[in-house]
């Protein structure tokens, strides 16, 4: 007995990045039914992760209504949550300000004062590694927790003489980058509705992609946007869900594709030859599996907004963060790429088998009806 909203909701967001509607809209009626209040949660998250500075007028237009449940129905409930999907399928999409503060968090900033935060989080020539760190430290970490940061800032202190973040001195400093008063909404209102960190990353991407559409390119244009046509995407059709469940959907977050991935482990293939070379301990295995097959197969979006830190960024969370993960430097996530593609459909046939042991009687009686 299992609750499948994390297994439609993955295939939600995956569809989503893929601009399937046709897959999408039964995934938000079946959340909608069984718990509307984790789709309408989820919903404002998937689209500043894979949306993101390619479209703030349709975040502004949704994560409005996350302040306040009310707003939803009054705006036509499941139609508008149906409607704020299909735009989100339909729109051009920007993963980096997901990526960006995912990155940051595996790095320190040393600093001496206040001032200097400040300044590294203004300053257009620092890396956007440190500008993200030096928001988050201005910021706090009564949300967004940070082992690797020092947050010995003066932060507000509420009614019950706790830290909390200083959300308002944030959002001050972000107003000094001069960039849109729509962003600086989004960017609060993300703040507030979502414990995922992405709110970090959004200002410094619009600041990056405003400077670098400055400088001519004798490449790709900045602001042009790239069609993604190489996407093999493989759904299964579940008898008991009654929908097609799309392959990515079927991922490390969800306890089907996360027993894929095992079942993928206990395999004599290629992926373990490569470890063993590297002589990565077993235990490690599937964080790096995950990693790289979100990485290969689940990021991958219809169509994205070119600008270089863009492609700089996608590239540092593919092996910098696979390193830090493994603690080797000697990983190459390209050669576990290729490996990986080679091996897709084994995979997708793991996934398969998983997706059919769901039971018919399961599927209502663990899910919370709103």
């Amino acid at each position: 007995m299992k609750d499948y909203k994390w297994l439609v909701c993955s295939s939600l967001q995956k569809s989503i990045r893929r601009g399937r509607f046709d897959l999408a809209k039964p995934y938000v009626e079946f959340l909608w039914e069984h718990d509307r209040s984790y789709l309408t949660y989820r919903l404002g998250t998937i689209i500043t992760e894979d949306v993101g500075i390619a479209n703030i007028k349709l975040l502004e237009e949704y994560l409005e209504t996350n302040l306040e449940k009310a707003k939803i129905n009054e705006r036509g409930g499941l139609d508008f949550i149906v409607s704020i999907v299909e735009k989100a399928c339909n729109s051009v999409k920007d993963r980096s300000s997901c990526d960006l503060a995912y990155l940051s968090s595996y790095f320190n900033l040393t600093f001496k004062n206040d001032e200097e935060l400040d300044s590294i989080f203004l300053d257009e020539k620092q890396d956007y590694v440190s500008r993200v760190n030096a928001g988050w430290i201005i910021l706090g970490n009564a949300k967004f927790k940070n082992e690797l940061l020092d947050f010995r800032l003066n932060y507000p202190i509420n009614t019950k003489d706790k830290k909390i973040d200083d959300i308002d001195r944030f959002i001050e400093l972000v107003s000094k980058m001069k960039l849109t008063t729509e962003l600086n909404k989004v960017i609060k209102y993300a703040y507030l509705t979502q414990i995922e960190n992405i709110s970090l990353g959004l200002p410094i991407v619009q600041s990056l992609y405003n400077n670098e559409s400055k400088i001519p390119s004798s490449y790709i244009k900045v602001g042009s946007v790239i069609e993604n046509n190489y996407i093999k995407e493989t759904s299964y059709f579940n008898s008991k869900l009654g929908m097609e469940i799309i392959s990515a959907g079927i991922d490390g977050h969800t306890k089907e594709g996360k027993t894929a991935y095992y079942a993928y482990l206990k395999q004599n293939n290629d992926f373990i030859r490569y470890m063993r070379s590297e002589n990565i301990d077993y235990q490690d295995y599937m964080k790096i599996l995950t990693h790289c097959m979100f990485r290969i197969e689940g990021h991958e979006v219809n169509k994205r907004v070119f600008f270089p830190s863009a492609v700089n960024i996608m590239r540092d969370c593919e092996q910098l963060v696979l390193n830090l993960k493994s603690g080797n430097d000697n990983l190459d996530f390209q050669q576990i790429r290729k490996i990986l593609i080679k091996d897709i459909d084994n995979i997708n046939e793991l996934r398969q088998i998983q997706l059919s042991l769901i039971k018919e009687d399961n599927i209502t009686s663990k899910l919370k009806l709103k």
